[in-house]
């Protein structure tokens, strides 16, 4: 009886964490991660608010495990924060947190991929993802000059739909300060192979990969 009991309280307690949705793992994320935009549902419409005093509506898809905040700003600039809810086959989850900050002149971003361990985040890019660096959007003997590659950013894109990353290419600081008869700018440009690049999820090993 008492090896019974203990069975149904794992199982229990299993379940619990298996119903943790997306919106359960945004709230329990830092305010370092999520900007500190916290969710609310009235009146059949998610809200939340930015500290520039005016609401936002963001997307809060919990069926298919993902959150969209987007800031349009009031001065020029934008931010965009993307949270997406992976599960590895043996059932723990993976939560990818993307952010895109628009300048008014480029797009910059940053991604993280984090699990929780005993109630704490931990980082765990290098766990899951393959080596990636602008280059891999440039032709193989183009040599990026520093200056250049400074100013050239990767921006994630998590998918809604589908477990699919998009990874684009910005280079908008590049070219806003070339003009036509640059040379070395126009080397930099024919030499960029693609704007877009996948990054393809495996459940089975927890990880992504990049087709070459």
């Amino acid at each position: 009886m008492k090896n019974f009991l203990i069975i149904l309280f794992l199982l229990f307690t299993g379940n619990i964490f298996a119903q943790r949705n997306v919106l359960d793992y945004y709230r329990l994320l830092p305010d370092s991660l999520t900007e500190g935009y916290k969710l609310t549902y009235e009146n059949g419409q998610w809200t939340s608010y930015s500290d520039a005093d005016y609401d936002l509506y963001p997307v809060v898809d919990i069926k298919h495990g993902y959150i969209e905040i987007d800031d349009e700003g009031t001065g020029g600039g934008e931010l965009i924060i993307q949270v997406a809810l992976y599960r590895k086959k043996d059932g723990k989850s993976l939560i990818a947190v993307s952010k895109k900050i628009f300048d008014g002149v480029s797009q910059k971003g940053k991604i993280y991929f984090l699990e929780l361990y005993s109630n704490k985040w931990v980082i765990v890019n290098d766990k899951v993802l393959p080596h990636i660096s602008v280059e891999k959007f440039f032709n193989n003997e183009y040599s990026i000059p520093p200056s250049y590659k400074q100013k050239t950013s990767i921006v994630y894109d998590l998918p809604r739909y589908g477990t699919t990353i998009t990874l684009n290419l910005n280079v908008e600081a590049v070219l806003s300060d070339c003009d036509d008869n640059d040379q070395q700018c126009i080397e930099f440009e024919e030499n960029i192979s693609t704007y877009c690049l996948k990054l393809y999820w495996d459940k089975d090993s927890g990880k992504f990969y990049m087709v070459e």
